[in-house]
C-alpha cells in the first residue's frame, strides 16, 4: 500500500487553496489557474533567460496577465479624482486589455508585425480554420498572447511544448513592443491630460537661514582647536559651525 509523504499532501494541499482563492479574482481571468504547480515554473517564466532584456519582457506580460498593468479602466476605479476610462489614443471605447491587446486602432500597425508570426504558428501547428478561429476574435486572440495555454489546451486543439515556447516568445515581444509604442504616444500627448501637481516647496532649516545671514561664512578660518581640544580631519568643519553659532549666540544645540 503506498503512502503519500507529508510534503506531497502539504503540496497538494496549498496548490488546492491557491487555485481556489486566485479564482475569486477577476484581474486574473486570463491566467490558466490549473497549470499551478508547486515546485514548476508557469509557462510565461519557463522559457525566461537570465538576459536583461528577456527579463523585462517577461516583467511586462506577467504584470498584464495579472492585472497589474496599471490602464485607463484601472486608473479610473481606483483614482480618487473622477478619470475617464476611455482610451487616450483613439478616444472609441474604454481601456482594458483586451483594447491595448487586440482591438486598439492606433496600435495596429505595430501589432500586426506579431499576430502574422501568431498566425503562421497555429497555422502550421494546428490548422488554418482554428488559427482563423483564434486571429478573429479578439477575446480568444487576447486570452492566447497572456496565456496560451488556457486557450489552447480546450481539448479541441491540445498544445505542445514546442508550440507554447513558440507563442511565448512571440507574444512576449508583442507585448514588450505595445508597452513602449504606447509610451512613447502618451507622453507626447499625457501634458493636455495629467492633473496638475502642487509644486513642492524646499524647506530650509531656521538655524541654518540665521548662520546664513548673520555669520560671515569663509571669511573666518577654520579653528585650529576649540575648548582647548585640537580639530583636525573631517571634523574641522564641524567645529567651524560651532565656532560660528557661538559667535552668533545660538544655543549649542540648536546648531546644524
Amino acid at each position: 500500500m503506498e503512502t503519500s509523504s507529508p510534503s506531497s499532501i502539504d503540496h497538494r494541499y496549498w496548490e488546492s487553496r491557491l487555485i481556489r482563492e486566485a479564482s475569486l479574482y477577476p484581474s486574473l481571468r486570463y491566467l490558466n489557474l490549473q497549470q499551478f504547480s508547486i515546485g514548476k515554473p508557469h509557462t510565461i517564466i519557463r522559457y525566461n533567460t537570465t538576459y536583461r532584456g528577456d527579463i523585462i519582457k517577461c516583467k511586462i506580460k506577467l504584470l498584464l496577465v495579472t492585472g497589474s498593468y496599471i490602464l485607463q479602466a484601472q486608473r479610473s476605479k481606483f483614482n480618487q479624482f473622477e478619470v475617464n476610462s476611455t482610451c487616450l489614443l483613439c478616444g472609441q471605447e474604454p481601456e482594458n486589455r483586451e483594447h491595448f491587446l487586440s482591438t486598439r486602432q492606433a496600435l495596429a500597425g505595430h501589432r500586426s508585425i506579431y499576430t502574422s508570426q501568431l498566425s503562421d504558428v497555429l497555422t502550421h501547428h494546428l490548422g488554418p480554420v482554428y488559427a482563423a478561429k483564434i486571429m478573429n476574435s479578439s477575446a480568444e486572440l487576447t486570452q492566447l498572447i497572456l496565456d496560451c495555454t488556457s486557450g489552447l489546451n480546450t481539448g479541441i486543439a491540445p498544445i505542445t511544448r514546442d508550440v507554447s515556447r513558440k507563442i511565448e516568445l512571440i507574444t512576449q515581444r508583442l507585448l514588450y513592443a505595445l508597452h513602449l509604442t504606447c509610451k512613447n504616444m502618451l507622453a507626447l500627448i499625457a501634458p493636455m491630460h495629467r492633473r496638475p501637481r502642487p509644486s513642492k516647496k524646499k524647506v530650509t532649516n531656521n538655524n541654518t537661514l540665521y548662520l546664513q545671514q548673520h555669520c560671515n561664512y569663509g571669511l573666518n578660518p577654520v579653528p585650529q582647536s576649540i575648548g582647548g581640544r585640537p580639530v583636525q580631519g573631517r571634523n574641522r568643519r564641524g567645529a567651524f559651525c560651532l565656532a560660528e553659532t557661538r559667535s552668533c549666540d545660538i544655543p549649542l544645540h540648536h546648531a546644524t
